[in-house]
């Protein structure tokens, strides 16, 4: 698929790196300094299309972002109200994130550690800015949090706005990673992915993040209990989850219990409104389920137009909202995604990407730059890494 010139091979292998840090680690939000990563994207496709000989992917998949963005653009245009237009950057991260990862998947040494180490470094500090700030977790998920400046949190390490949110795929592309590694010889590289899940999995439970919390436990059992082809795996999994749902109420006061004893007053309080909204059977005493009706009514109101009354916080119920049934084509499109990795990653791994993905933009805008290269493109190259090693940990790092 790709032409054997080397000389470009080491140029654009270290420049993709860059960009990734530059996304992942930097920046808040997904139209922040748009202009500057947008041109170092474009720049990036160019020479991925020069080298290589088939460029169809990257053909379909820009068509794909102005498919989506006409859409958008359209349903704009006919209610008069632009305030949604941002979420174009949303996309254009998207597919840049898809078609680096085609090109990289066919690369070899692509282990991406510079991309690993940032997101090391700025979770430990995180973990130390949210000892010091507890609140400091909605400022870095892009709410503020009295005192504690956004921007000022991001110069001192911290991860900007999806950066919590983020870490989950990467968490369970490191757990994935690690069950393929478990039959192999000890190594450093062995280590270091240890110490990194470790790291990222505390700064998820610190930040307080009840869905990144629940998603991430969600995902490492996933990674654990179902096998490739072993569909013995998916009966106990099944009854697992029936386990959950017939013990939610102890499993959720289990949770507060804990959240107290480190500590950890927004856990608990989350753990207070779930156990008060099961008990009344009345979800719609939790902030973040009105505004999910909200855009569903939204939808309702006009399903071939949409609405502009959303509630937030959901990329898929605000897009169906927003786009009406044309909302329904840019969802499904953007999960569909996922499938253009079937060629190099089991299908049980895009299903547990896929099944991550869909509950965060249930719950969350999915609108930030690091979460959507964290998520469409670290968290799948390391699992694809986890199988390739062809080059040792101490030759890239030390």
């Amino acid at each position: 698929m790709h032409k054997q010139n080397i000389y470009k091979v080491n140029i654009l292998l270290p420049l993709i790196d860059v960009f990734i840090v530059y996304c992942v680690c930097t920046f808040l939000y997904a139209y922040d300094n748009f202009a500057i990563k947008a041109a170092m994207s474009l720049f990036i496709i160019i020479l991925i299309g020069k080298e290589v000989d088939n460029r169809s992917f990257i053909q379909k998949n820009i068509l794909l972002f102005f498919l989506w963005g006409g859409i958008y653009v359209f349903f704009q245009f006919v209610k008069s109200d632009y305030s949604h237009l941002t979420v174009l950057a949303s996309f254009w991260y998207i597919i840049v994130s898809v078609i680096i990862f085609e090109y990289l998947s066919n690369i070899k040494n692509n282990n991406l550690r510079l991309v690993q180490l940032s997101i090391l470094v700025s979770c430990i500090a995180t973990i130390i800015i949210l000892n010091l700030y507890p609140l400091a977790a909605r400022a870095i998920g892009g709410v503020g949090a009295g005192s504690e400046d956004v921007n000022q949190l991001v110069k001192m390490g911290c991860g900007g706005y999806g950066y919590i949110y983020g870490l989950v795929p990467i968490s369970y592309a490191l757990v994935e990673w690690l069950i393929n590694d478990a039959k192999k010889r000890f190594s450093m590289q062995k280590v270091f992915m240890i110490f990194l899940l470790v790291v990222v999995d505390l700064t998820i439970i610190k930040s307080n993040f009840t869905t990144a919390l629940l998603v991430t436990v969600l995902g490492s059992l996933y990674a654990l209990l179902i096998r490739e082809k072993r569909y013995w795996t998916i009966v106990v999994a099944g009854v697992l989850l029936l386990f959950v749902a017939f013990n939610l109420n102890s499993i959720l006061i289990s949770i507060k219990n804990i959240a107290i004893n480190a500590n950890m007053t927004l856990l608990s309080h989350k753990m207070d409104l779930l156990l008060s909204a099961q008990s009344s059977g009345d979800a719609s005493s939790m902030a973040r389920y009105i505004v999910f009706q909200k855009s569903i009514a939204a939808f309702l109101s006009n399903p071939i137009l949409g609405s502009t009354d959303l509630g937030g916080h959901s990329f898929v119920f605000d897009t169906i909202g927003l786009c009406g049934i044309a909302g329904f084509v840019i969802v499904f499109g953007v999960i569909n995604l996922f499938k253009q990795f079937r060629l190099v990653l089991e299908k049980k791994v895009i299903w547990g990407l896929t099944t991550i993905f869909v509950l965060l933009a249930t719950f969350d805008t999915f609108s930030a730059c690091n979460q959507i290269v964290m998520s469409f493109l670290v968290a799948p190259m390391i699992i694809l890494n986890g199988k390739k090693q062809d080059k040792s940990f101490e030759d890239v790092v030390l």
